[in-house]
């Protein structure tokens, strides 16, 4: 018995795929598409240990603030060309150093580029807007299963 139980998915398996899964329903009762950013913020902060999900949740919260933010001034300021673009990039990576949160500098990134490359969407604003609380959604949903239904020992991590 000891031999099947080594090769079943853990835990951290079922409470990933339950916090991918209520991000998908919460998330298509509220609007009409997939929760992409939501999913992938879920899988991003269920982590091993309860620390190690509340620190990479709040890196990933505050990486997808400082990414939109950037990217919504220079949306909203600065004209859309490739040396903008790159610049923005630099800025961004300093934001995260001067908060002194550089594990959330690649998801800042990543954030503000979606930003930048989704440009020509319909309404900026709203697709900004839409990140934030899409993404805000998948961490809040992964830290509360992870640290609810039998929450990881800390001993193990």
């Amino acid at each position: 018995m000891h031999i099947i139980r080594e090769y079943m998915p853990g835990m951290r398996t079922f409470k990933t795929a339950l916090s991918v899964f209520l991000c998908i329903i919460i998330w298509r009762i509220w609007n009409t598409e997939l929760p992409f950013f939501a999913c992938i913020a879920a899988v991003i902060t269920t982590q091993n240990s309860i620390e190690s999900t509340k620190r990479v949740g709040l890196n990933r919260f505050l990486g997808t603030l400082i990414g939109a933010c950037v990217g919504a001034l220079i949306v909203w300021f600065l004209p859309n060309n490739t040396l903008i673009l790159t610049l923005g990039i630099i800025v961004v990576i300093h934001l995260t150093t001067l908060v002194k949160k550089g594990g959330s500098a690649a998801i800042a990134c990543i954030v503000y580029l979606t930003i930048m490359i989704n440009i020509g969407v319909e309404s900026i604003n709203t697709y900004i807007l839409l990140r934030v609380v899409e993404t805000t959604l998948g961490i809040l949903v992964a830290t509360i299963i992870n640290t609810s239904i039998r929450p990881p020992d800390e001993a193990d991590a």
